[in-house]
């Protein structure tokens, strides 16, 4: 099945209505409440420099090997406590799938972080912004 594209305009104003307020994601903007999310499309997560992550978002990721990376990548990083109840998400990637999930609800994929966004209940304005952000690169 192909990957439906997103609309880049609508994904802009869900970003400027739901996340302009705390990110900017200008090409060497600045951060703001929470990260510049230029490139952030396969970006690792975590990674942009001056940005004081919270510690949930710090101690929230994965990888600790090929097995364990192969069931996050078949059953997506929400679904790693059901196989794994020890292991955490530690620096996982946010590539389209993760973003899809976090955007979903970002407080069930990383709990105690202190982003106040909610989620976005529809898959097209996940599509589409995630389409505005993956424009958002060199």
């Amino acid at each position: 099945m192909a990957e439906e594209k997103g609309d880049i305009a609508k994904g802009a104003k869900i970003f400027q209505t739901k996340c302009a307020t705390c990110h900017n994601a200008e090409k060497g903007g600045g951060n703001g409440q929470g990260p510049n999310l230029w490139g952030i499309v396969n970006r690792k997560a975590g990674s942009v420099a001056n940005f004081q992550y919270t510690a949930a978002n710090k101690n929230s990721g994965l990888i600790c090997s090929k097995f364990l990376s192969f069931h996050v990548y078949v059953h997506g990083p929400e679904n790693v406590s059901n196989f794994f109840p020890q292991k955490k998400i530690i620096g996982f990637t946010w590539d389209k799938k993760t973003l899809n999930t976090y955007l979903t609800n970002p407080k069930k994929m990383i709990p105690g972080t202190k982003m106040v966004f909610a989620g976005l209940k529809t898959k097209e304005e996940r599509r589409d912004l995630i389409a505005f952000l993956d424009s958002r690169k060199d």
